[in-house]
């Protein structure tokens, strides 16, 4: 009688993907002062886009990574968190810059900037003496591509998070964590391997495979 197949579970696959996660980890303390590209990340650690995508997420909403955009090489690159430029636009909620800010995103001069604000080539939100510019306003004016923060997943990861800190921080499996997301299962997955990569949740048996938090 032939043997029915098994799909095995994504929650198997957590470990090497968390392990990998860590090497990625690891790989951006040791060289803080320097940024890189995802793709040069993803041939680094072996980590897949998707499964990239997913963990710099995570890790920029914790504040371990930052990101901006590199005139230069036209892409976005990814720094240690601590490194003084990558905590300029460390959030992925971030979508609103000063002028200062502004300027590290498009390698332009905060002098420059101002000429093109002062003729109204790029506009711009007064509060009181503050000068906002906005991501969209940025793209608008050709300084940087046009991909769009990604929002999306970087507040349902902060829901799932949430979720899981509130009391009485009962495990959670990934079916439920995908839900309150929402998130795709897989998707989901990488982003617990992620937060166990930095020590923030645990895995354990439950009658199935839950993660619950562990974190302050």
């Amino acid at each position: 009688m032939p043997s029915k197949s098994f799909r095995r579970p994504l929650s198997w696959e957590s470990p090497l993907v968390e392990r990998r996660i860590r090497d990625l980890i690891d790989f951006l303390n040791e060289h803080p002062d320097k940024a890189f590209a995802t793709a040069e990340l993803e041939a680094k650690t072996g980590l897949r886009p998707q499964q990239m995508s997913v963990a710099l997420v995570v890790l920029e909403a914790l504040g371990r990574v930052g990101r901006w955009y590199d005139a230069g090489r036209r892409r976005y690159v990814w720094q240690n968190g601590s490194g003084d430029r990558a905590s300029t636009v460390r959030s992925p909620l971030r979508t609103w810059y000063t002028i200062q800010e502004a300027a590290q995103m498009t390698a332009m001069s905060e002098k420059s900037l101002r000429r093109k604000i002062e003729r109204h080539t790029i506009p711009v939100q007064r509060e009181g003496r503050r000068v906002l510019i906005s991501h969209a306003a940025l793209q608008r004016a050709g300084l940087i591509d046009n991909r769009s923060k990604q929002t999306r997943t970087a507040r349902a990861v902060s829901t799932i998070i949430d979720a899981l800190r509130r009391p009485p921080r009962r495990g959670m499996s990934a079916w439920q964590l995908s839900e309150r997301g929402p998130l795709p299962r897989q998707t989901t997955e990488t982003a617990m391997a992620a937060l166990s990569a930095v020590g923030l949740v645990v895995r354990e048996l439950e009658g199935g495979v839950v993660w619950r938090w562990i974190g302050e």
